[in-house]
């Protein structure tokens, strides 16, 4: 049997709001793989809603779906001031600027982000402040010890795959032999929500093919208090443990992340790393669509363009 590319569309069918960050990257990479730009077969799949079974999806399906998320993301609902947080903040600057600006032009199914986003801010303001303080007093006394990763389970390497065996290899069992040896199994979604690793190794051990993995970034590991809750950094790391044991090459999306892998592997014990690869997203426009924006002055003075989705870990206060 030839190769083929098996790539994991859960996340474009369990996402419902605007296609943004890691999902967008899953729909360009889709849009690119029904394109048949590969000179190989393609299949997708995804996991059923209780993520106990994995399934083939057809082609026009997938395109449907596409074509669906296309729609959400190009409607512009109607601004809509945020209603006042439930928590009393300071007016200071800030955050009258933020008030008259962003929040008037946030889509309303953002507004609810944006106000955990802001507590958040202000509590991760006060734990930087009081470790910046712990650091300069503990220099007196002794040397800095090197940077660690908080919130993490306890034991992690400890954890075995092999606890989840008997029904693990029940499931692999029961799936019928669409995967095989020849195949490259593809996932780069948001697979700590939508994925299941534990069934994929089991499938891997049962069928014999590779994985690709993708790393988008460690923030909430290294950063906890950047957290919307206190159960996600666990559940990040555990992601990211399995990620290692599973895959046999994992793309990162910079060298900075590519690192932050290295040194989440060394401050946890964890060996027999895949092999890494920096792969960065979007940088092949194409030139005929650049030679096609029409070119304008530069301002006069320097600016920074920020743009990405209201995410507490993005630190939007700096």
């Amino acid at each position: 049997m030839s190769r083929r590319i098996v790539f994991d569309v859960s996340t474009l069918f369990a996402w419902t709001g605007h296609p943004v960050g890691i999902v967008r990257a899953q729909v360009e990479l889709a849009r690119w793989l029904l394109a048949r730009h590969l000179h190989c077969a393609v299949l997708f799949v995804r996991f059923a809603h209780d993520r106990s079974r994995l399934e083939p999806v057809a082609n026009e399906v997938v395109a449907k779906r596409l074509v669906e998320m296309e729609e959400v993301s190009v409607s512009a609902p109607s601004p809509q001031v945020m209603s006042e947080p439930e928590a009393p903040v300071e007016r200071g600057t800030l955050f009258k600027m933020m008030r008259s600006g962003v929040l008037a032009l946030t889509p309303p199914e953002q507004h609810r982000k944006l106000r955990t986003a802001w507590h958040i801010y202000r509590n991760a303001g006060l734990m930087e402040v009081n470790r910046t303080a712990l650091r300069k007093v503990s220099r007196r006394f002794s040397r800095p010890a090197p940077p660690v990763i908080e919130s993490r389970p306890d034991a992690p390497v400890e954890f075995s795959l092999s606890r989840s065996l008997p029904d693990a290899m029940r499931l692999a069992d029961a799936h019928e032999a669409f995967l095989s040896a020849d195949d490259v199994f593809v996932s780069v979604g948001l697979d700590w929500d939508f994925s299941n690793y534990e069934l994929l190794y089991w499938l891997k051990k049962r069928f014999g093919f590779r994985f690709v993995g993708g790393f988008y970034d460690a923030i909430v590991l290294e950063y906890p208090e950047f957290a919307t809750s206190p159960e996600f950094p666990p559940r990040l790391f555990r992601h990211f443990y399995l990620l290692n044991f599973l895959s046999d090459r994992v793309w990162c999306i910079s060298q900075f992340t590519k690192n932050q892998y290295l040194h989440l592997a060394a401050a946890n014990r964890i060996g027999d790393i895949p092999e890494l690869e920096v792969i960065h997203l979007g940088d092949a426009i194409n030139v005929q669509v650049m030679s096609d924006v029409p070119r304008r002055q530069p301002p006069l003075k320097p600016f920074v363009l920020y743009v990405s989705s209201i995410e507490a870990r993005k630190n939007h206060r700096v």
